[in-house]
């Protein structure tokens, strides 16, 4: 046999199919999921910065409500509990109900962030357990507003704690 007899016997050369793109490998599912994943926590975490939380909104609503009541014992008892229930929701960690009501604004405020006015202090101190409450509608009013500032500070979105810690934060210059 000739050398031309045994080339003309073989076979040509056939080249795979090129790759295609479906089915996808197991390793692009995986990523896939990986990506829907993330992209589904970020949006659930941006849609959590986007709106307050209910019992926020809900102590911001009583305390205004109570800004316009008589100046009485039971009034006063009920703004300081909003403001330890707000405490308590924000901060399960922390055993604030454990504090009286001044440790417990001390404790809100222990950036001293806002200052509280005499009155405010006096009234979170001693008033709420004395038999007769007399308060004036001035040191009422500013009690409240008092109690609105401190509750501002519980807020995981609040402006007055993101403006502190920005202060705080070295510039690079």
């Amino acid at each position: 046999m000739s050398s031309n007899e045994l080339i003309n016997q073989l076979k040509d050369i056939h080249t795979p199919d090129p790759i295609s793109w479906w089915p996808l490998a197991p390793g692009w599912w995986i990523s896939l999921l990986l990506i829907i994943a993330i992209a589904v926590f970020l949006y659930r975490k941006w849609q959590q910065s986007q709106s307050n939380h209910p019992a926020f909104l809900h102590a911001q609503t009583v305390l205004h409500q109570l800004k316009t009541r008589s100046a009485n014992k039971q009034n006063l008892i009920e703004a300081i509990h909003i403001l330890r229930r707000l405490s308590n929701q924000f901060n399960p960690d922390k055993h604030l109900a454990s504090l009286s009501t001044l440790e417990l604004i001390e404790a809100i405020n222990y950036d001293k962030v806002i200052t509280l006015s005499d009155t405010t202090l006096f009234l979170a101190q001693n008033i709420q357990y004395q038999p007769e409450v007399n308060i004036e509608a001035k040191a009422w009013s500013q009690f409240i507003d008092d109690l609105i500032l401190l509750s501002n500070l519980l807020d995981p979105k609040s402006k007055i704690k993101r403006n502190l810690q920005q202060a705080k934060e070295p510039s690079h210059v």
